[in-house]
């Protein structure tokens, strides 16, 4: 199976090549903030190409259009092993900016191919960082801050900065200590190295690694190759379509097989047991790996969904959660004492394990619990959030990378530097694919990690990470 960045790249006349991948820039990825400006960006006037275009506001994509007014320029163009980057002579530094000199708000972003960043710091200071978009034919696109623009075509962007990279030096690694600190080059713009060579680095030093389970098997994700490497075949006896719960350090498989209930296979014996008497439309281990909490009908001929919790050593289920939502997936709290879970009314719920006492804390869905313990992550309104436990102090964390997110909630890795969540896209052939999504959570830059196919394609690669609603999700663990 090919990466993503082996299948996503752009030819460019002569000897470049510009490789596309869809790596955000900033904290955001496609979602225009609501008050991201309106109306059409004026053109210069005839002779004013280049030139400070200030007097019409702030509808400018740029805070200034004036090569004069620029200190440094660096480009980032985004490939699998190692980014291009370089700085743009100043020379050339009208040339790029022309292509911003007139564009359009565009409040409804597609799921574009990120080509790369432009990043350009003034000599009054302040930088912006613009970041751009492949959209194979049409206007091209790009985006400032918070706010998107159609305008100038994918052809002038690629041919610009080829020219540019052409005369360009490459842009050095700032010396130890000197990191973020001016008169650096491109890294004092683009702050740190790429998530995926992060990724790859931890995973190769410290075992990093996302596992999900899939047709029988589990897998590996290989963060440098983007490819799956079996880790474990599943027994015969286990439903290979399940959903599934993977609790990794203490070797445990937990799913439900259509008809028959709810499993738990022991990695190591092989041994399967089971719990029979209901089935399950979600499932979750706690950390210790000694209860599960199920999505299951309250009441045996009963629509509702309610939230159980079996304690595996005895097989005694209570109905700890009335009103689930189809889809919700409880997530249990770094202490095992509590769940959170969203209603089927998108009420954000915390329910303690032991007294049922619920609270309801705020309105979403697939919520998750923060390493720490004291507030929750969910999907809410055009957006990832964060709040407290008590629904205060509500922050927002990302724009997903797609308007469709799939699966359950986006899950930490145990040092709580990333997380993971899975998108439903559409190629230009209209065939569908899921997303596996890692964010790095200190500068929150979102990076694709792997693709795979998903029921409702009318052609699949066949395996998934993760990569349908009832099968396991990308899980971060630690193996060698």
């Amino acid at each position: 199976m090919r990466s993503l960045t082996q299948r996503s790249v752009l030819a460019v006349a002569g000897s470049i090549i510009l490789p596309l991948l869809m790596l955000g820039c900033g904290a955001n990825a496609t979602k225009p903030a609501e008050d991201g400006g309106g109306g059409a960006v004026a053109a210069a006037k005839p002779g004013q190409d280049g030139k400070d275009a200030d007097r019409t506001g702030s509808s400018l994509p740029l805070p200034s259009i004036d090569p004069d007014a620029v200190a440094q320029m660096d480009v980032e163009l985004y490939s699998r092993d190692p980014t291009i980057r370089f700085i743009v002579d100043p020379a050339d530094y009208g040339k790029v900016l022309r292509l911003f000199r007139e564009g359009t708000v565009e409040r409804r972003p597609m799921d574009w191919k990120v080509l790369g960043a432009i990043g350009i710091t003034y000599k009054k200071g302040g930088t912006t960082v613009v970041s751009l978009f492949g959209t194979y034919g049409g206007p091209g696109a790009y985006k400032v801050g918070e706010t998107y623009y159609r305008g100038s075509t994918d052809k002038e962007f690629v041919q610009a900065l080829r020219e540019c990279q052409e005369r360009s030096k490459p842009a050095k690694k700032a010396k130890p200590g000197q990191e973020g600190k001016s008169g650096d080059t491109t890294e004092t713009i683009f702050a740190s190295k790429d998530p995926l060579a992060e990724l790859k680095s931890l995973q190769a030093t410290a075992g990093l690694s996302l596992l999900s389970v899939h047709k029988g098997c589990i897998w590996k994700l290989e963060f440098g190759s983007g490819t799956l490497h079996k880790v474990a075949d599943l027994p015969g006896e286990v439903e290979p379509y399940s959903r599934y719960s993977l609790s990794w350090a203490h070797k445990k498989l937990a799913g439900n097989a259509r008809g028959e209930g709810v499993f738990v296979l022991d990695l190591a014996s092989k041994k399967v047991e089971w719990f029979k008497e209901f089935g399950s439309y979600d499932i979750s281990w706690n950390h210790a790996a000694t209860k599960l909490a199920v999505v299951t009908s309250e009441s045996r001929g009963k629509k509702d969904l309610g939230v159980f919790v079996i304690d595996w050593a005895t097989r005694k289920a209570d109905l700890v959660g009335p009103k689930a939502a189809w889809g919700t997936s409880p997530d249990w709290s770094a202490d095992d004492a509590r769940l959170a879970y969203h209603t089927d009314k998108d009420e954000i719920v915390i329910v303690d394990v032991k007294n049922k006492r619920r609270s309801v804390v705020g309105k979403g869905s697939r919520p998750s619990w923060e390493p720490g313990g004291d507030r929750l992550s969910y999907l809410g309104k055009k957006g990832y959030w964060s709040q407290s436990t008590k629904g205060t102090d509500v922050r927002k964390l990302i724009d997903p990378l797609f308007a469709q997110i799939i699966g359950p909630p986006w899950r930490y890795s145990e040092d709580g530097k990333f997380a993971a969540y899975l998108g439903l896209g559409a190629n230009e052939d209209a065939v569908e694919y899921v997303e596996v999504i890692v964010v790095r959570l200190k500068d929150r830059l979102q990076v694709p990690v792997f693709r795979g196919g998903h029921p409702g394609s009318h052609r699949s690669p066949g395996r998934s990470l993760g990569g349908v609603r009832r099968q396991g999700e990308p899980l971060f663990a630690r193996i060698h």
